[in-house]
């Protein structure tokens, strides 16, 4: 029996597929995430943090009936905890499910239940590990969200905050293999299991793996007793802010309990810790009521605050949510304010990786990509080596020139000189 499982939208799901993935295995699948394959079962993971994520999410639920006409399709996740019932009418799909309990709703198929949907929201953090592979993992720590910004409908699909027992994370990743892992869940900075906060957490993991990196940090989160956590561990030096604007009036507007000056001060405060730090965001443009002033003081706050990257997105319009109900921005616009983000976006990413030529990183080889091995440093920039480098191993590199999306790795030669600041630790 053949299965293919296809995940959309956050790491989170990711992990959860992987938890799907191995409960298959077990029953003896042969399972792929190769989406075109032909198979008799399709697993669709979906997401719904964005309009156009639900609509990718119901677009792969219809294409696999093109694909193998007598499959049966199960759909779980965000979109499907939406909107359970118009997945549940598709052909094909014989079960639907929300964001918890999926390897129960694998186990009630494999049992023979067809035609069911289950949408119920755990009130605990439901504790399901996947399969890891050797060269990064991700350990899904927290679930759900208390903060309830007004264009967000993830509190609202996902439960309120829950956190994992402690010893169940330090058990998986003692166990894990992966020369990085990364931690993560949908509000990592909500973590506190019985008084145990993230600090706590970063303390008793931070030398349990090679390389540790941090999925996602709220701004306010960005402490000097954080960073002190971090440093006494084997973290990555690679912050990745949910940021979102850069206008008091904007953030307030979204109810992100912050200001720009926490932003700026937030990122100044992670350079004195890590100074080869990279810090990249989301952005939201053309939120409902931003005016041209507005967008004009976000580019002025993620120029000063001096972002490595962003990801840009459009506002998209959630039901159910207060913005939703706001005075919306035109369409162009929105588009234009995309324009200019991006161009700030591209003179970030240049000044942080000409910052970094000619220095020394640790990269792990992940992947073969056309006539290149590429893998990540630990400031996460993509290196592209020569194609008979080992893979799944980590190494020294200087930081050549700017190459497709990363850079250039030239091998680090022993007695080349010194290692420009990351060592062991990344002190």
């Amino acid at each position: 029996m053949k299965a293919v499982v296809h995940t959309l939208g956050c790491k989170t799901n990711q992990y959860e597929s992987g938890a799907v993935i191995k409960k298959l295995a077990e029953h003896g699948y042969e399972v792929t995430d190769n989406f075109e394959a032909e198979a008799n079962l399709y697993i669709i993971n979906t997401c719904a943090v964005t309009a156009e994520a639900e609509r990718k999410s119901r677009q792969a639920a219809r294409r696999c009936s093109t694909l193998s006409p007598q499959a049966d399709v199960i759909i779980m996740g965000c979109a499907a905890q939406n909107s359970a019932k118009r997945f549940l009418s598709m052909d094909n799909v014989v079960a639907a499910g929300g964001i918890s309990g999926k390897v129960s709703l694998i186990e009630r198929y494999l049992s023979g239940e067809r035609k069911f949907s289950d949408i119920s929201i755990s009130k605990s953090y439901e504790d399901e590990t996947p399969i890891k592979n050797r060269t990064r993992s991700y350990i899904k720590v927290q679930d759900g969200c208390d903060k309830f910004c007004s264009y967000c409908i993830v509190p609202i699909l996902r439960g309120r905050s829950r956190s994992r027992d402690l010893d169940s994370i330090i058990k998986e990743i003692e166990n894990c293999r992966s020369k990085e892992i990364v931690l993560g869940g949908i509000d990592l900075s909500d973590y506190n299991f019985e008084g145990i906060t993230l600090v706590d957490l970063l303390r008793r993991i931070g030398k349990l793996s090679e390389r540790v990196r941090i999925s996602s940090l709220g701004v306010k989160a960005v402490t000097p007793k954080l960073l002190y956590a971090m440093k006494e561990g084997n973290f990555c030096p690679h912050f990745h802010l949910s940021i979102q604007s850069g206008s008091n009036e904007v953030l307030n507007n979204m109810n992100r309990q912050y200001t720009s000056q926490d932003i700026i001060s937030a990122c100044e405060l992670i350079k004195q810790y890590y100074p080869r730090a990279a810090i990249t965001s989301d952005i939201i443009a053309g939120f409902p009521e931003e005016s041209d002033q507005n967008h004009l003081e976000t580019l002025a706050t993620l120029e000063e605050a001096g972002l490595s990257y962003m990801h840009i997105f459009p506002y998209s319009i959630r039901q159910g949510t207060r913005a939703a109900k706001m005075p919306q921005i035109d369409r162009k616009i929105k588009r234009q304010r995309v324009r200019d983000l991006e161009v700030l976006r591209e003179k970030l990413w240049a000044k942080f990786l000409e910052s970094e030529y000619g220095k020394i990183s640790e990269v792990i080889t992940e992947q073969t990509e056309d006539e290149y091995v590429t893998g990540h440093t630990e400031n996460y920039i993509k290196v592209y080596l020569p194609k008979n480098t080992p893979k799944d191993k980590l190494i020294k590199v200087r930081i050549g020139k700017r190459m497709k999306d990363g850079v250039e790795g030239i091998l680090f030669k022993k007695g080349e000189g010194a290692t420009n600041g990351f060592k062991r630790r990344f002190v």
